[in-house]
């Protein structure tokens, strides 16, 4: 997999988006991916005049579809049907003229195969952009700035590369980045695999909070006209042509409709309480679950982002909160009275749950790493090790190894294939994983939700005992 660092790096803003997506390298690695440094792409072949792609485009479709409501493409784009931001005025378009067809033919014909020699002479299948590469998201016609300032170089219209964008995190303003994979012409089938392998290791996929998902509404009566017969006018006739209009449907009177029958009321039902972005996510009836115990809550947005990860004042909140532990003011400078998490945060510290850091501070909002949840759950049920445990990247000198070698000793946690744990990396989830095992005589009473065939997906479920026993789920691969 080809990069070029310098593709990564905005000139309108320093915002370090680029470095978040370069920083999930590790994840295209672990789908299988070596990655190989690239030099700067190799000038393109001269671009022939009287190139009108859209235009051209717009006409030949609509000679193959009879009944297309509008008379050539400049129409379309000055539809009131258009959304008002995307609408165009009309102009009359002028079509290209047989040899410019085959001009440009031949210009993307030549174009792939220098890029496809530069990729051969690297070594690589495809090459890797970010899909952003700053939080600049306005369009910028004036300076010709691509949507969301993704003028990273990359190469797909113009030349016809199959390409894959795939989500794969949140850069620190918790907007969602991803990469955009490219590879040689007709690698189609290539590249979607590649992009599959990476979104199996990454699972970002984002729901926006902002926006109702739309239904799908079924109209099989009136299928899309497909290959027939021409009817339009040839190249650059005609004018304006408004859309067709259906005939409306006679709405039927209505019928009265008898009263049912009385039946007993139902005992309510706890509220649910759900989010716009967890609509479709693979942890719904989880999160759902974890949100009615009070165990975490959503944003004043009206968002939860349950990929966004977990923070270290989140996973204070869900022990102290089952723990049943008094709220107490927090003492850490980054922690002021009004910051939500700060009686929960002040509880821990008293309990011995968690601490802060040298400079005073406790930087609640930082992401919670493995080896910090390791130890915040061993204090908080109070588990204890054999001293076997032998993770690769996990010595017996680093301050965590004691509360990692508790989990593993309870089977709480197994680690990962290659035989490490990876103590420092961050979770990428609010919720949690695929499986779970239970010991001892304990209910489970948390949110831990299956997810077939996921097994490296990062998350944490809250742990609960009962008579005095702990619950040992296996919240990590």
């Amino acid at each position: 997999m080809g990069y070029i660092p310098a593709s990564f790096i905005s000139s309108y803003a320093d915002d370090d988006t680029g470095q978040v997506v370069k920083d999930k390298f590790s994840e295209l690695q672990a789908a299988g991916a070596s990655m190989v440094e690239m030099s700067k792409m190799p000038a393109a072949p001269a671009r022939p005049s009287g190139i009108n792609g859209s235009t051209e485009g717009w006409a030949r479709y609509i000679e193959l579809h009879k009944d297309f409501p509008y008379i050539d493409g400049a129409s379309v784009l000055a539809s009131d049907k258009v959304l008002i931001y995307n609408q165009r005025g009309y102009t009359k378009p002028t079509r290209m003229t047989e040899q410019a067809v085959q001009d440009y033919i031949k210009y993307r014909t030549d174009y792939k195969e220098v890029i496809k020699g530069w990729m051969d002479e690297n070594g690589v299948d495809a090459v890797v952009y970010a899909g952003f590469i700053s939080d600049v998201y306005n369009n910028d016609a004036s300076a010709s700035q691509l949507s969301s300032d993704r003028n990273t170089g990359v190469l797909t219209s113009n030349v016809g590369l199959p390409t894959v964008v795939v989500p794969v995190g949140t850069n620190d303003s918790g907007y969602s980045v991803s990469m955009q994979l490219v590879g040689r012409a007709w690698d189609d089938a290539k590249v979607l695999g590649m992009g599959y392998a990476l979104e199996q290791q990454s699972h970002a996929r984002l729901l926006t909070a902002y926006a109702p998902a739309l239904q799908y509404v079924s109209n099989p009566t009136t299928p899309d006209p497909v290959d027939n017969e021409p009817s339009n006018p040839g190249p650059g006739g005609g004018t304006v042509t408004p859309p067709v209009t259906a005939t409306p449907t006679p709405t039927p009177a209505p019928t009265a409709t008898p009263a049912p029958a009385a039946t007993a009321t139902p005992t309510p039902k706890p509220e649910v309480v759900s989010f716009t972005d967890t609509l479709n996510h693979w942890a719904k009836a989880s999160i759902d679950l974890l949100i009615s115990k009070g165990l975490l809550t959503g944003y004043a947005d009206g968002s939860f982002r349950p990929d966004a990860g977990l923070t270290r004042a989140e996973a204070i909140k869900v022990i102290t909160t089952h723990m049943g532990l008094d709220g107490q003011a927090s003492n850490f400078t980054d922690v002021s009275g009004a910051h939500w998490a700060n009686k929960y945060i002040g509880a821990a510290a008293s309990a011995g749950l968690m601490n802060g850091y040298s400079d005073g501070s406790f930087r609640p909002n930082a992401k919670i790493s493995r080896s910090e949840l390791a130890t915040l759950i061993t204090r908080a049920f109070k588990l204890t090790g054999t001293g076997n445990t032998t993770f690769k990247d996990v010595k017996k000198e680093a301050w965590y190894y004691n509360s990692i070698d508790a989990l593993a000793s309870n089977k709480i946690i197994t680690g990962y294939a290659d035989s490490t744990f990876k103590p420092e990396r961050y979770y990428q989830s609010r919720v949690c994983n695929s499986g779970f095992q239970i010991t001892g005589d304990c209910e489970l009473r948390g949110s831990i939700h299956k997810r077939q065939g996921h097994p490296e997906k990062d998350g944490f479920s809250p742990v609960f005992k009962t008579s005095g026993q702990a619950c040992s789920e296996r919240i990590w691969r």
